[in-house]
């Protein structure tokens, strides 16, 4: 890893990293990925922080010779992630990357991985698409979990809200939207 490039030929599959190793703390820049939506470089850390990749400091190369909006644009992003990592840290820092075992999605524009904490679930999502999407996510907690676990209540990482849910045996469905480029935390206990 590092600051080396990986053959052009290589999957980087950063996930390999957090099931062999996930007890290291994962650096890099979201742009190094294959995933295409990782290298959009005002939204593409938004890939970075769904895979619980801690980011690597950006010298002001080509990245930023764009507007001062887009940096600006980036500034936010760049706080969001700090934010959600603050509020989320159960998950992000002393929970387990699940990446999408559990996980069902209706729309494949979306992105998701999931991590467990000791009883609860937090499934991160991004539209990396340059418009809102409504869609269903459903959440197998047990595959997640490793034990049947009652969920009790569904809310946004974010702003604490309420998220209505249907239970059907294992299974949490949850109808979201999410704005274009953004990111949703949903957590389920």
């Amino acid at each position: 890893m590092g600051t080396h490039e990986a053959h052009p030929e290589v999957e980087t599959f950063v996930e390999m990293w957090r099931y062999t190793l996930p007890w290291c703390i994962t650096l890099n820049d979201a742009g190094k990925y294959s995933y295409s939506a990782s290298k959009n470089k005002i939204y593409g850390d938004y890939y970075r922080f769904i895979m619980g990749i801690r980011g690597v400091a950006h010298d002001f190369d080509d990245r930023w010779k764009q507007s001062k909006t887009d940096s600006l644009e980036h500034d936010n992003v760049v706080l969001k992630i700090e934010q959600l990592w603050t509020k989320g840290s159960e998950f992000f820092f002393h929970g387990r990357f699940m990446d999408d075992i559990g996980i069902t999605l209706s729309d494949d524009k979306v992105f998701a991985k999931s991590y467990a904490s000791k009883n609860a679930i937090a499934v991160s999502l991004w539209n990396n698409t340059d418009k809102a999407l409504a869609f269903n996510v459903t959440v197998d907690a047990k595959r997640i979990l490793l034990v049947a676990n009652k969920i009790k209540e569904v809310t946004s990482l974010e702003t604490n809200r309420r998220i209505p849910f249907k239970t059907s045996g294992n299974n949490i469905n949850i109808q979201l939207q999410i704005p274009a480029n953004s990111i949703s935390i949903v957590v389920l206990r």
